[in-house]
């Protein structure tokens, strides 16, 4: 996907523009009208009005109305929005010039209302959908380092019912929080060498509820475990990279670590959400890595880099709780080559 732009500018300052993206699908369309005064280096604010998927009932009824639907497997399910999502965000972002630095942003997607068909049974639905988004950014950059504090928000809600006249019977609801700050720290006072430390706090909300979720999949049989999981988490990432600014020879090590911490009432044995962890044994209390880096800065725009990283939990955890191995423990947690030219 990318974006077409077209702007124009009534002097220095003030910007008005229209983008739109292209995409693989068709009937995955955004049109986007905004103004900006100023610019990301000196300051700026930025308005944008986004309407999602505009082309989106154009293309399915098309389709709709073609003998497409029953040869292709894309078509085996369209839909028709009878109400369109739209997007609201805003961008305020303070000039770079200074020491002390400030971005907040936010969007919110109004509610939506659409109804999917599917043309090889009757169990036709209709979503809602509703979400916002919020975040922040207060740094300070001093001679020799920058630290500075994040906040993040996301929430997402799904309504989902019968069609009228449809035989579909998975009515149910879904909504998702997410809110994050964070700390960051980096130097380079001890120039090629950098440190760099990251911290963030999560807390976090997963909710389904309906007729049938996935808690009737529960082993119990007879024992029905809903879809209510809360959890806080504790991210951290602490970095020490060789990195000339020229060219020479990159190297770094990193520490990666996750820790989760599921809320809810204890069960006898002394875990938290027990009940849920044992259905959803997806959840693990920890994840944490080293990762090494080695490379070659050809320029201040050029460089290629290699990493690898070692496993330092080793994937014993159970997801319940419990000290129970699962599987067979491993050191290697993934690789990657990078390079990279900017401009």
């Amino acid at each position: 996907m990318f974006y077409l732009t077209y702007q124009h500018d009534f002097g220095p300052k003030h910007h008005i523009g229209i983008r739109h993206t292209l995409a693989k699908s068709k009937a995955d369309l955004d049109a986007n009208i905004y103004y900006r005064y100023g610019d990301f280096n000196k300051g700026m604010l930025e308005l944008n009005l986004v309407m999602l998927d505009w082309a989106s009932n154009i293309i399915e009824g098309l389709v709709d109305d073609s003998r497409s639907k029953y040869y292709s497997d894309r078509y085996d399910v369209t839909h028709y929005y009878r109400t369109f999502p739209r997007l609201f965000t805003f961008k305020i972002v303070s000039s770079k010039s200074k020491r002390l630095h400030i971005e907040l942003l936010g969007g919110l997607q109004t509610y939506s209302k659409k109804e999917v068909e599917r043309h090889i049974d009757t169990l036709n639905f209709v979503d809602q959908e509703w979400a916002h988004y919020a975040g922040g950014l207060l740094e300070y950059t001093g001679n020799y380092f920058t630290t500075g504090l994040t906040y993040q928000r996301t929430f997402s809600k799904l309504k989902r019912a019968p069609a009228p006249n449809s035989n579909f019977d998975l009515k149910y609801g879904n909504w998702e929080i997410l809110n994050s700050i964070g700390y960051y720290a980096t130097t380079n006072i001890f120039h090629p060498l950098r440190l760099e430390q990251w911290v963030w706090y999560e807390y976090n909300i997963d909710r389904m509820q309906g007729e049938k979720v996935p808690g009737d999949l529960s082993p119990l049989g007879f024992k029905r475990i809903p879809f209510h999981y809360n959890e806080k988490r504790v991210k951290l990432k602490s970095r020490i990279l060789l990195d000339p600014k020229n060219s020479g020879l990159k190297m770094g090590l990193e520490f990666h670590a996750d820790y989760i911490y599921p809320q809810g009432e204890k069960a006898s044995n002394g875990i938290r959400n027990y009940d849920f962890r044992n259905v959803y044994p997806i959840v693990r209390n920890r994840n944490d890595r080293l990762t090494y880096t080695v490379g070659y800065r050809f320029n201040q725009k050029v460089y290629l880099l290699v990493g690898f990283s070692y496993d330092l939990d080793k994937d014993k955890q159970s997801g319940i709780g419990l000290p129970r191995i699962t599987g067979t423990p491993t050191w290697f947690d993934g690789g990657f080559g990078r390079f990279t030219i900017s401009w």
